[in-house]
């Protein structure tokens, strides 16, 4: 376990149903306040692995591939050198993974990753009729994220996640992006990794509400324990562009 996270808020359903006339707004408004633990939760997820992408590229310079640049009149070309790389990784091959050993990934166990930006460019019908896979499941296997870098406020809060983790001992120590990895991970437009790739495992999910009868409030907690890794014998490879 590398993550033990807690999140905690406190509802008063009394003092809310001052603001309502009828007991089902109370109840919506707690419901919506309480979700706020597993909206929360969801966020970290999404930051811890974003980071765990971050760090198996930034550590394995021969998993980035240089695509063109990243604009409409080239959009075909780009999803040739995509294309390229999948079929590549169907056939036993030491290149595509960091422990570099002969590997293979079929094209129904590749996940296709693109930012926002990349994916309003690149048409998604073209790319599935370029894996020969039905728009249907390729939607199944291709996954959106914002960006491979980080916004300030997911860099915040990734700060604060592994300062936290470090001072519970979970891991031995936490170094910030360089300005030249931050540059790196901005000009990766997309990923073609194995399912197998990441090890994210729950270890831990447990929702405890205790009531404080002298306050009347009901204080919420969610707690979240964590594996977050990355398998070293799994296929990866990272586009980067060449104007990004």
């Amino acid at each position: 376990v590398n993550s033990k996270l807690v999140y905690e808020i406190t509802t008063n359903d009394t003092e809310l149903s001052l603001a309502f006339t009828s007991e089902s707004g109370v109840y919506d408004l707690v419901a919506k306040i309480v979700q706020r633990l597993t909206d929360s939760s969801e966020w970290d997820e999404y930051i811890m692995m974003k980071y765990v992408i971050a760090r198996a590229l930034l550590a394995n310079a021969s998993a980035v591939k240089n695509v063109a640049t990243l604009n409409a009149a080239n959009s075909d070309s780009i999803i040739s050198d995509m294309k390229a790389v999948s079929n590549n990784m169907r056939f036993m091959a030491t290149d595509y993974n960091v422990a570099g050993v002969p590997t293979h990934s079929p094209i129904d166990s590749q996940i296709f990753f693109l930012t926002a930006n990349a994916s309003a460019v690149l048409d998604v019908a073209s790319l599935a009729k370029a894996y020969n896979l039905s728009y249907v499941d390729f939607i199944g296997q291709q996954q959106m994220v914002n960006s491979f870098a980080f916004t300030d406020a997911e860099q915040e809060r990734l700060d604060a996640i592994m300062e936290e983790t470090v001072a519970q001992g979970l891991v031995p120590n936490y170094t910030p992006f360089t300005e030249e990895e931050v540059a790196t991970l901005n000009s990766i437009i997309g990923a073609t990794i194995d399912e197998d790739f990441f090890m994210i495992f729950d270890k831990l999910y447990q929702v405890n509400a205790v009531f404080d009868a002298k306050h009347l409030n009901t204080n919420n907690f969610l707690h979240n324990w964590k594996i977050y890794s990355y398998n070293p014998f799994a296929n990866s490879v990272f586009f980067k562009a060449t104007n990004a």
